[in-house]
């Protein structure tokens, strides 16, 4: 099997390495060689289906997705992934959620559910509103479409207005 690399026979190991493999390259973020540009060294969670994450967010959702390894919230270098919600749940704040092995039923059901209604980019974000058991900020519900946000409002109770939850205003 070769690698991304023009003639680059790619080890046995690569696929514990990399996580997934598409069509026998390896397409993902990691590494599948000694060669290749490294953003991260080190295991795959063992407790995370990483293939079926990565395939939810196909590639159309990639900018929800976030992941992080070796550094001092690692586990023993492990990489972790996040749904990112920055501003969604409280004005002007970065945000996310880790996504476990127990979350990606939820997570796929969310992605379904969105779908739905013909919103399935919002898929992550509900499933964040769902985990927390919150409503986004009122000021997000102006960019939410009408068909999106009983899903929303299902999520949790009302919030009061406040400076980290500004009422929304129709656009």
């Amino acid at each position: 099997m070769t690698g991304r690399h023009e003639g680059l026979e790619m080890p046995a190991s690569a696929k514990a390495c990399c996580g997934v493999h598409l069509m026998g390259k390896c397409d993902a973020v990691f590494t599948c060689c000694d060669r290749c540009p490294t953003f991260f060294r080190g295991p795959t969670p063992a407790s995370l289906d990483v293939e079926r994450l990565l395939r939810l967010f196909a590639f159309d959702y990639t900018e929800s997705l976030w992941w992080r390894g070796s550094d001092e919230n690692a586990v023993d270098g492990e990489l972790q992934f996040y749904v990112t919600c920055n501003d969604f749940f409280w004005w002007g704040t970065a945000d996310c959620e880790r996504i476990t092995q127990d979350d990606l039923d939820a997570l796929e059901q969310a992605f379904d559910d969105a779908g739905a209604v013909g919103c399935r980019e919002d898929g992550p974000e509900l499933w964040v509103a769902r985990k927390r058991g919150m409503r986004p900020q009122g000021a997000a519900y102006k960019y939410i479409t009408e068909a999106m946000r009983p899903l929303f409002d299902a999520c949790g109770p009302s919030r009061e207005s406040s400076i980290t939850n500004p009422v929304g205003r129709e656009p």
